[in-house]
């Protein structure tokens, strides 16, 4: 049996300066990079694997190469080709995540991971200034979990064989063997959950002006009114809020509180025209230019409020609250329910799962 071609040199090795170890989020979305090398030969020559046997390689527990690990979201560890938009390092590759996080996570931007073996493609062939390391391929993996423990991982490749006859057999080539011996240890640490306890509410009087309400049967009137915007912009605290997502409402349909995903900041115009107010021939064109999502890494609740000696509008939701999931730079989450408070000026934030205490922010 001989090799059609045959592996010369085979590793793998983690994006962080050790090379050997990282840590990430047991949260299911954080990813780390994994990048396996590999340097072939046939018949004497360098031999540059097709993209068909570079798809061969696949990431194996280092104390049982039987195991590979799987592709696509799973309770446990598992790769991807792609990488996702959170963040892919921590600052410290403890166990323990600290406070200290949150000054190397600088929204909006996402760091660039950078290989660090001696080759600079992140998936394919690369090139260095040796004839050895030109021959060099990498493949990477993007690596997530929802295991809170460390794990150790190799590689394997398929190396094609042929035997006397012209038939072709794989022999699986791995990083846990004598001639290549090489393994990452992976630590999962315990992802935050977001509640009332950990996030930020900061309340602002953000804007104000005036509409025209006419009464133009019984009593002549033509006056202005005034309006106001207040707004709540909800942040997480132990690291920078990445995204959040309002659901479980109808957002167009809000009445005169309304919520916003997090997201670049622009205008809109919001109000209510109200015709025959109490037997009279009138109409109140009750209608304001808003800004809201003027502030970066927040999700946007405000409440509109037109004043009005009939009392007719803006008093409540037109549904009585939403839900909000809110997830940092890391892809740690947390869902919080939103709602108005009882003299209806307010934003009440509640712990959406198991929780019914709430919080009430106010100006």
């Amino acid at each position: 049996m001989a090799p059609v071609w045959e592996v010369k040199q085979f590793y793998i090795r983690t994006s962080a300066p050790s090379g050997v170890s990282d840590s990430l989020y047991a949260n299911g979305e954080m990813q780390v990079p994994l990048d396996v090398s590999i340097r072939a030969a046939k018949s004497g020559k360098t031999y540059k694997l097709t993209d068909d046997e570079l798809n061969t390689i696949k990431i194996v527990y280092y104390n049982d190469t039987t195991k590979e690990l799987g592709f696509g979201y799973s309770d446990g560890w598992y790769c991807m080709y792609d990488q996702n938009d959170y963040y892919h390092t921590l600052s410290s590759t403890s166990s323990s995540a600290s406070a200290s996080l949150v000054q190397e996570a600088k929204y909006p931007d996402t760091p660039t991971p950078t290989i660090t073996t001696t080759t600079t493609a992140a998936d394919v062939t690369a090139s260095a200034s040796s004839d050895s390391d030109q021959a060099v391929q990498v493949k990477r993996f993007w690596v997530s979990t929802k295991k809170v423990e460390n794990a150790n991982f190799g590689a394997s490749v398929l190396q094609p064989d042929k035997d006397k006859d012209g038939n072709i057999t794989q022999t699986k080539i791995t990083t846990a063997s004598t001639t290549f011996d090489s393994h990452v240890t992976l630590t999962g640490i315990g992802p935050i959950k977001y509640t009332t306890d950990n996030i930020t509410i900061a309340t602002e009087d953000t804007a104000s002006g005036t509409y025209q309400w006419d009464v133009d049967s019984d009593g002549k009137c033509h006056k202005e009114e005034k309006w106001t915007q207040k707004t709540w912009y909800i942040s997480t605290k132990n690291h920078p809020l990445h995204k959040g997502s309002v659901w479980d409402v109808d957002v167009d349909h809000w009445g005169l509180f309304f919520a916003w995903d997090t997201g670049d900041g622009f205008s809109r115009n919001v109000g209510v025209e109200v015709s025959h107010m109490d037997g009279k021939h009138g109409t109140a064109k009750a209608w304001a230019g808003i800004k809201v999502n003027q502030k970066k890494g927040a999700v946007c609740l405000c409440r509109v409020n037109f004043d009005s000696p009939e009392g007719i509008w803006g008093s409540e939701w037109v549904f009585p609250s939403c839900h909000i999931t809110l997830r940092d730079v890391y892809g740690n989450y947390g869902v919080i329910g939103a709602s108005y408070s009882e003299d209806h000026d307010s934003v009440v934030v509640k712990n959406s799962e198991g929780n019914s205490e709430g919080r009430t922010w106010c100006s």
